[in-house]
């Protein structure tokens, strides 16, 4: 969860007035053998909270009616289809372990419906996760889901201060607004070496 507070901040940092204009996120090693897929030598964990954070968000933008943030997050989640793209994995840009392929996948292709469809056991029956029940892909996602809903409606705001005064940009569009906002720091900001 600290990774995941972390990257939260991060993201945050890129956006809040006077934040960074960008932020090093650590490196990324690629193998490939026929320059068409990738194998990550290191920066798997990276990879997957990112592709996470970006199911996250399109969660989020399906919530609010910002059906533009999803539809562009979904570029960045699954693999144009070709003729010859058979595979069950073809369709995603990320392809994890096998250990964490099945629940990622599910997080990543029907979100949290999806989830308490196939895995009602770690739910309570309010909807809540229960979150020492769930897998870390879940987890992962509830915690952004939370975060990125907040930010949305809210802004930025200060969780210890006895009042949060609004923002100057709380027009009907603020929230779609502070999405886009979100998904630019994640592509643009965030940088992977």
């Amino acid at each position: 969860d600290a990774e995941w507070e972390d990257l939260w901040s991060d993201i945050l940092g890129t956006i809040e007035p006077g934040g960074e204009p960008a932020h090093y996120m650590g490196y990324l090693v690629l193998q490939s053998q026929d320059e068409k897929s990738f194998d990550v030598i290191d920066g798997q964990q990276r990879l997957t909270t990112f592709q996470i954070f970006l199911a996250a968000l399109r969660e989020v933008g399906h919530r609010i009616d910002a059906p533009d943030v999803a539809s562009l997050v979904h570029n960045y989640l699954f693999m144009p289809q070709m003729q010859g793209d058979t595979g069950p994995d073809s369709k995603f840009r990320l392809i994890p372990t096998p250990e964490d392929r099945k629940i990622f996948h599910l997080v990543v292709e029907k979100g949290l419906k999806g989830i308490r469809d196939e895995h009602p056991k770690i739910f309570y029956q309010n909807g809540k996760l229960i979150k020492g029940s769930a897998p870390n892909a879940v987890r992962a996602f509830w915690f952004f889901i939370e975060r990125i809903e907040k930010y949305a409606r809210l802004g930025l705001i200060d969780d210890d201060a006895e009042s949060t005064p609004a923002g100057d940009d709380d027009g009907a569009d603020a929230p779609k607004q502070r999405l886009h906002a979100l998904l630019q720091s994640m592509l643009n900001y965030l940088k992977l070496v």
